[in-house]
């Protein structure tokens, strides 16, 4: 029997290589496990081809090497590096731009890197240019930190690389794998130093108009989809030429070029959980005794839950014509007789009606001494007594004004301060008061958004004292609004006013009222934790299928045992009081249009809350997604959570002629569709000039856009504006409008490709030499720099061009994806 130390000494190197890979996979190298690995998983041995070129083609055994090669190189010249920084020290200079690391990420990801690398690296070679061995040699030596002709020999070099590289790659190996990041990185340098990222200064004044150059327009969509002739069909050498052209290119939104490759999808089950659900079901046991009894004790503690703010009945106002108050006071009472600047100037019987507005000299100053609570909004009253009692509050709201304005008088601040904490106690009220003047003053509940400038009295000006703090803390961020006068707000009823000297007046709400929230308050947790028991429950019998299922794939298919039975889900669904929903086999855009694509998720970025569809978080994750692997999602705005898994897989693939010959005559009526409108749109222009507008043609279709800019800025980058009318703009559209001059006209397609847009200026052209000359004069040479405007949309641009040059690239060097 051979001995244990015999036994390690035959199977050491058996032992040592998965060893090398576990490590290479904790040390950055986990794409290359993953790639080492993927085939293991499924117990075949497959080589697909995953891309072709005019050069060839690319299998999965190609790009692995590929992949592997590059982490290998890297490794080596890591380790290169850090003997040069150890030995030197201080002394160390880095001579050499390093290579750069693949980015992680989906396996696609991965592969699109690495195939990009290696085509860069044959256009360069196509361009003439060259990496000799010496230039190899060069690069090692500099990235060891060569000084005063110290460096390391080849044999060291060698034995660097099996050392770091456990001998996976021999030293050839990467040098040749360095010759082609060489070269990808020279011919990177090329191609983006033949793009600009600075203007020079012409450009610099056309991107300068674009921001600030303003232009009005009238016009004219022309919908494509009212030209689609559902009955025309191509010629079969059209399809054929079609699918040629499209097969490997996914679906272009714009409709400009042909995708009929079919993107991934995916077919999904889910349970839905309700909390309204099970509070129902919570709260079926629920007596009225018990809400009742529980009513009791909330109306015994004076809970906000149940109570509410009431008017002194006793005290009420009933004329509907009662002027509005002004609780802050004049600002400045010196020059005036309080007694005169407060006095009551009720309506004549002639204009006391609901539609008159009361007179700008009635503004009174009230005081919580002389007053209860007051009503701005009161319903018309028609009997005699209204007017007696009318007279009666104004009087005491004259006699109020005398005493605030000798408060004001003193400080005006203190007044302000002691309502606005009355007014924060009571409700959420907002007052808008006036610069002392007496001009009319509103009392209201303002609405929702309205803005600081907005809080300003009817002679334009805000108001004095503390109401700008007061009015400004009141106000939601959200919206736009604006507060009516008096008329405007008759059927407003704020509620109770109070004052210094007076407590709040509640009372019980209604049972009825409350009752659901009584409801949700005694059996609010109950719901919530049988809620959450069961969307645990749920998911735990679809993850015990997952991994039942799992062990089978890896260790019973091949043994033939039977797969597991699949759940019954339904009954799982009715069981915990859940919903079951299934979609359909949907892409990204498919998926988006059901229940649980459409729920957001929320993601914060920096300081910013992002919103994300469901949709697109679930694509994003595709390559980690397994068949029955359940994961849960909730919807804070509805209350609802989502257990969900996929039943079915479908990787992007290069369709078969039948299985797009639809979409390929779909797409060629959409081709002739607009053709057929761009014809229609231009003979609409042709009506049209200095003389005629659009509006005269036809004003119900034609729209005014407003003024707007080519472009505008939306945080650290330049947007396309969106003038009045047009959902989707385009650089055509824009580029079409502002080469318009006054009463000229042009066609243009949107960015949807969708409409086709008649456009007419209604502004005149400015000579782009007026606008050069003051972006040089007041910019450029007055403060020696670029507008950071013209920065945002030189970076719009250089990304355009980016993305045309790779596109031509892609076309020359004849790459398509096969999956």
């Amino acid at each position: 029997m051979a001995s244990p130390l015999n036994w390690f000494r035959r199977n050491a190197i058996w032992i040592m290589v998965p060893v090398g890979i576990f490590c290479m996979a904790f040390f950055g190298l986990g794409a290359v496990f993953d790639t080492l690995t993927s085939t293991a998983r499924t117990g075949t041995r497959e080589n697909p081809t995953l891309a072709s070129f005019n050069g060839g083609d690319f299998t999965r055994d190609q790009v692995s090497e590929m992949t592997r090669n590059h982490y290998y190189t890297r490794n080596f010249l890591n380790e290169l590096r850090a003997m040069g920084v150890e030995k030197r020290g201080d002394d160390f200079v880095d001579l050499v731009r390093p290579i750069q690391p693949i980015q992680n990420g989906q396996q696609e990801r991965i592969d699109e890197q690495v195939m990009g690398r290696y085509l860069m690296a044959r256009k360069a070679e196509n361009e003439g240019l060259t990496v000799s061995d010496n230039m190899v040699d060069q690069y090692l030596f500099a990235t060891y930190g060569v000084i005063d002709g110290e460096s390391l020999s080849y044999r060291d070099l060698e034995l660097l690389n099996r050392e770091v590289n456990n001998g996976q790659i021999s030293m050839a190996g990467i040098r040749r794998h360095l010759k082609d990041e060489l070269l990808n990185q020279q011919m990177v340098t090329l191609s983006y130093a033949g793009i600009p990222r600075v203007p020079n200064p012409l450009e610099s004044a056309q991107y300068y108009a674009k921001m600030t150059t303003k232009m009005e327009a009238e016009i004219f969509p022309v919908s494509i989809k009212d030209y689609v002739d559902d009955s025309a069909m191509p010629s079969q050498a059209e399809i054929r030429k079609l699918y040629e052209k499209g097969k490997f290119e996914f679906k272009d939104p714009s409709g400009k070029r042909p995708g009929f490759k079919m993107p991934r999808r995916l077919q999904l089950q889910y349970f839905v959980a309700d909390y309204q659900d099970f509070l129902d079901k919570a709260t079926e046991g629920l007596s009225d005794e018990e809400i009742q009894a529980r009513y009791d004790e909330l109306v015994a503690q004076e809970s906000d839950m149940v109570m509410e703010i009431v008017i002194d009945e006793d005290n009420a106002v009933t004329d509907s014509d009662m002027p509005a108050i002004n609780l802050e006071g004049d600002a400045d009472t010196t020059d005036t007789d309080p007694e005169e600047e407060a006095a009551p100037q009720p309506n004549s019987d002639e204009t006391s009606n609901e539609d008159s507005a009361p007179a700008d000299d009635q503004s009174y100053n009230v005081d919580g001494k002389h007053s209860n609570f007051v009503l701005v909004s009161m319903p018309l009253q028609e009997d005699e007594g209204a007017a007696d009692a009318a007279k009666e509050v104004i009087q005491d709201a004259a006699d109020a004004a005398q005493a605030v304005a000798d408060d004001v008088a003193q400080t005006a601040d203190a007044v302000v301060d002691k309502v606005s904490e009355k007014l924060a106690d009571v409700s959420e009220n907002v007052v808008k008061g006036n610069d002392g003047s007496g001009t009319t003053n509103d009392v209201t509940d303002l609405p929702t958004g309205a803005s600081a400038d907005e809080l300003k009295s009817d002679s334009g000006e805000t108001s004095g004292g503390g109401s700008d703090a007061l009015a400004t803390d009141a106000i939601s961020e959200e919206g736009d609004s604006e507060v009516g006068s008096i008329d405007a707000m008759k059927d407003v009823d704020v509620g109770p006013m109070l004052t210094d000297d007076e407590e709040i007046v509640k009372r019980p709400k209604p049972l009825e009222d409350v009752v659901d929230s009584i409801r949700r308050q005694l059996k609010g947790k109950e719901a919530t934790q049988a809620m959450s028991v069961a969307i645990k429950t749920a998911e735990s019998e679809i993850e015990n299928y997952y991994t039942q299922r799992l062990q089978w794939e890896v260790n019973g298919k091949e043994a033939d045992k039977p797969e597991p039975a699949l759940p019954n889900f339904q009954e799982i669904a009715d069981r915990n009081g859940l919903r079951l929903t299934e979609t359909e086999l949907v892409d990204n855009e498919g998926l988006l249009k059901t229940e649980l694509g459409g729920v957001y998720q929320i993601f914060t970025v920096g300081n910013r809350n992002i919103p994300v569809p469901m949709a697109d978080v679930i694509f994003d994750q595709f390559n980690e997604l397994g068949e029955y692997n359940a994961r849960t999602t909730d919807n804070r705005f509805t209350g609802k959570s989502y257990v969900y898994w996929p039943i079915a897989l479908a990787d992007a693939e290069v369709p078969k002629l039948e299985q797009c010959k639809d979409a390929i005559i779909q797409y060629w009526r959409q081709r002739q569709a607009v053709e057929s409108a761009t014809k229609a749109a231009q003979e609409i222009a042709a009506k049209v000039g200095p003389e005629k507008k659009l509006s005269e043609v036809d004003p119900a279709k034609t729209i005014q856009t407003g003024e707007f800019t080519w472009f505008q800025p939306r945080g650290q980058s330049a947007v396309l504006s969106r003038p009045i009318g047009v959902q989707s703009p385009s650089e055509a559209f824009m580029e079409t409008a502002f080469s318009l001059d006054q009463g000229q006209s042009g066609v243009a397609l949107n960015g949807s490709g969708d409409t086709i847009f008649v456009i007419q200026s209604q502004t005149p052209k400015p000579a782009m030499a007026e606008i050069g000359d003051d972006f040089l004069k007041n910019q450029l040479f007055r403060f020696q720099r670029l507008p950071a405007d013209v920065g945002l949309v030189s970076d719009y641009y250089f990304r355009e061009k980016t993305l045309d040059w790779n596109r031509e690239y892609v076309d020359s060097m004849g790459f398509e994806l096969m999956k």
